[in-house]
């Protein structure tokens, strides 16, 4: 399981390489289409289907990388064939293997075509002749009975796993699956503890804010990678969290929509919760809606809120006509909010 490879730990680090913010649109189509996907198999993703013309579109990958990936095909060496000798406690994991991982994943994790084309063809990207500038690296969470380990998903690296296996599909090698790549390898004993190693790792990029979001909820035990896993786990939420959890609920509904509108509208529902939530009265009754056996309730709040969100904004200016619109609307949503759960209005002078 663990073959070791000796190898300069820094070389060819360039840690803008990640650095690129996906777009509007490409996040609101990650969440959408990536929401149930199980690997990191590009072919198994609908947002990378193109990704085969793409490389073509570009020339292909560079000759002379083509024949020292191809003639490394199986054999030890392989991993130096697009990476960096490192030194220390690095050890080898198959390409399969770290596709599948995606599978264990406990929160909703995303793959973007803008970060896989600078992995390609950036500066330094991989067809044209580099090699990879950062590492990947991989966590397992040890089990608290047993001391086992088990879930490996991949800490850092995502897109550069994805990269790599897109490259080998398009040279034709039919058994990417167990070419092996150098990992470095960490252990965690808890959602939190991984939580803290994505957003570290990922200090090096932007990360959108629903990547930041979801890793804030995972810190607690609450698990977003599908609908069905929030609502298992949502009873990890700590009650400053009831609103984001809300807001979390509301976004599994608004497929379709770009993302800066998602992000204007997970930022309005949290703040409408809180308003609602403010009032001591209210406190017992919305509790019970996030941590309810039933969910009913809360999703039932979570579509109407998201079926009328884009209502808010224009309303919030009628009806508060002194207010900007970023404070007009979450007023708008907490009055909705509040009819629709039963509970005490809040006021405004």
């Amino acid at each position: 399981m663990t073959d070791s490879v000796l190898t300069n730990t820094d070389a060819g680090f360039d840690p803008s390489q990640d650095d690129v913010l996906p777009t509007a649109e490409e996040q609101a189509a990650a969440l959408n289409s990536q929401l149930n996907l199980a690997s990191y198999d590009p072919t198994t993703d609908p947002l990378l289907a193109d990704l085969p013309q793409l490389i073509a579109d570009k020339g292909g990958v560079d000759p002379l990388v083509q024949a020292s990936v191809l003639s490394a095909v199986g054999k030890k060496e392989f991993p130096l064939s697009l990476q960096y000798e490192m030194t220390g406690n690095v050890e080898v994991r198959t390409l399969g293997d770290l596709a599948d991982s995606r599978a264990n994943e406990h929160a909703q994790q995303f793959i973007y075509p803008t970060s896989i084309k600078k992995i390609l063809f950036g500066k330094y990207g991989i067809a044209k002749g580099k090699k990879l500038s950062s590492n990947i690296e991989v966590t397992y969470f040890r089990d608290r009975e047993s001391g086992g380990l088990s879930d490996m998903v991949i800490s850092s690296g995502r897109h550069r796993v994805t990269a790599i296996i897109a490259l080998l599909q398009f040279l034709g090698v039919k058994k990417w699956r167990d070419q092996k790549v150098m990992v470095i390898c960490k252990v965690v004993n808890s959602d939190a503890e991984f939580a803290q190693l994505i957003e570290t790792a990922n200090d090096s990029r932007k990360m959108p804010r629903a990547e930041v979001q979801v890793h804030g909820l995972t810190k607690s035990g609450v698990r977003t990678a599908t609908p069905k896993d929030f609502y298992t786990t949502r009873f990890n939420a700590r009650a400053t969290q009831f609103g984001h959890c809300f807001a979390k609920a509301v976004q599994f509904e608004l497929a379709g929509l770009p993302q800066i509108s998602q992000d204007a509208i997970v930022s309005m529902v949290g703040s409408a919760w809180n308003k609602v939530y403010a009032i001591k009265d209210n406190k017992e009754a919305m509790a019970a809606v996030i941590l309810g056996s039933d969910d009913a309730a809360l999703k039932t709040a979570a579509r109407a809120i998201a079926s009328d969100a884009l209502n808010y904004g224009p309303r919030g200016i009628q009806e508060f006509p002194g207010d900007r619109m970023h404070v007009a609307a979450p007023k708008v949503c907490a009055l909705e909010l509040a009819k629709l759960l039963g509970v005490t209005a809040p006021t405004w002078a």
